[in-house]
């Protein structure tokens, strides 16, 4: 288990869990008993380490956080490209199962674009302390505007988009410096699943899911994480 630089009082180590890498995040084990765990679900194109703003802000606080991989990314247990273009938000669902099984305690989940999706199908189906979307795809039936994604041949993997399509749909606040950088570890998305439509008002996903849900609608991996803080901690349970 390592610190994270500048984070002294910060743990960071890793685990795997039936073939799903977890990259964990604490501070003293008395304190994060205190609350719910967190579990952080990455969207299309990335992994956990897009939460590496977030998560050690959450551990500060004195939450016990987990930033899971969907199967075949970021270290997960790798998949045939047969199954990873046959992949679905199902799957996903599953992945978070295998985490959340872990724990006593119903975990709060944070969840991110195609992420956000998965953890509404989630928590309709299991008991959460609370669910938190940024930026999240949604369910058709929700009824918000679709956001049209460039996916030329649906029976092969897809991405990472090009780096102008990419920056317009993930880095949208950060300089090129930056941006060039997160490009860089975009993995290879292939999913097949619900409509993808993108949540612009946080009441629409409140009408279709009758528990606690909190959005936010900015997300970048570096630049806008403060902003994206701040609603969090409001929904999640202390």
């Amino acid at each position: 288990m390592n610190a994270i630089p500048g984070m002294a009082c910060i743990n960071h180590d890793q685990y795997d869990i039936d073939g799903i890498r977890v990259e964990r995040f604490t501070t003293a084990p008395k304190d994060a008993a205190q609350r719910p765990p967190l579990i952080c679900v990455h969207g299309g194109c990335h992994a956990s380490w897009s939460w590496q703003e977030h998560a050690p802000v959450y551990a500060a606080a004195g939450y016990e956080v987990h930033a899971l991989n969907w199967r075949g990314r970021g270290g997960s247990a790798a998949i045939n490209d047969d199954s990873f273009v046959k992949m679905s938000i199902a799957d996903v669902v599953d992945d978070i199962d295998k985490v959340a099984r872990c724990f006593d305690t119903p975990p709060v989940l944070i969840a991110h674009s195609m992420g956000g999706l998965a953890a509404q199908l989630y928590a309709s189906a299991h008991e959460v302390g609370a669910l938190v979307l940024l930026t999240p795809v949604v369910p058709s039936n929700v009824g918000a505007k679709p956001h049209e994604l460039p996916i030329g041949d649906m029976d092969a993997p897809w991405g990472p988009p090009p780096p102008d399509v990419a920056r317009q749909m993930f880095f949208q606040g950060l300089d090129d410096m930056q941006a060039a950088h997160f490009y860089a570890r975009i993995a290879l998305a292939g999913l097949r699943g619900d409509a993808l439509v993108a949540c612009r008002r946080r009441d629409e996903t409140h009408r279709a899911y009758p528990y606690r849900v909190g959005c936010a609608r900015h997300f970048d991996a570096a630049r806008n994480w403060r902003s994206a803080r701040r609603p969090i901690r409001r929904h999640v349970p202390a």
